[in-house]
């Protein structure tokens, strides 16, 4: 376990739980995966998705994407357990977008990601400023420029960009976005390839 520590001073979340979950990054990881905040197993290890979350992702999503756990960097929008528990307010909430700003100190720069995998609303606020993952599912956004959200966005291969899913969590509450979820996933090497999407 992690306590919280001095970069913790100052965010609304602060006297909310007495540890933190850190990024897991590696040296060559082109990937990255953010998620929503960490469950009880995550607190109690100190490492991000290590929950069954986090082990349907390793066995089921992680392999779609032609990847393994050690070749992504992982990390979650807000990084403690708010008051103990898995609730959060909600992400248009001005009060949950200052946590996760300030949850921002504790990020490790992934090397050289060319891609970011948001799971869920928290995720995507996070990486782009949007809150709507539904209306991106399966798409690629470009995490600076809102304009680019109003159509098909075909990035050039040096830009940075956010393919948007749903978190795999809510799939426990629906499981009819499984196979969306896995075609989601499915797109990461054709994106990494340069062969997804096509004008």
């Amino acid at each position: 376990m992690t306590p919280k520590n001095e970069k913790c001073v100052g965010c609304p979340a602060y006297g909310w739980g007495r540890f933190m979950v850190g990024d897991e990054v590696h040296a060559d990881d082109i990937v990255e995966i953010v998620g929503q905040n960490p469950g009880r197993d995550e607190e109690g290890q100190g490492r991000p998705f290590v929950g069954p979350t986090g082990m349907e992702m390793e066995k089921v999503y992680l392999p779609l994407a032609g990847l393994s756990r050690d070749q992504v960097t992982i990390r979650n929008a807000i990084r403690c357990r708010m008051h103990g528990t898995n609730n959060l307010p909600p992400v248009e909430e001005k009060v949950t977008q200052a946590i996760i700003n300030h949850c921002r100190v504790h990020d490790i720069p992934a090397p050289a990601p060319k891609l970011t995998v948001t799971q869920g609303a928290y995720a995507l606020w996070k990486a782009t400023g949007d809150t709507q993952p539904s209306t991106w599912r399966g798409w690629l956004v470009d995490p600076v420029y809102r304009a680019h959200r109003t159509s098909l966005w075909l990035p050039q291969p040096s830009q940075p960009r956010v393919l948007v899913t749903i978190h795999l969590a809510a799939l426990y509450r629906d499981m009819t976005m499984t196979l969306p979820t896995m075609m989601d996933w499915a797109k990461v090497p054709k994106i990494l390839a340069g062969t997804w999407p096509l004008p």
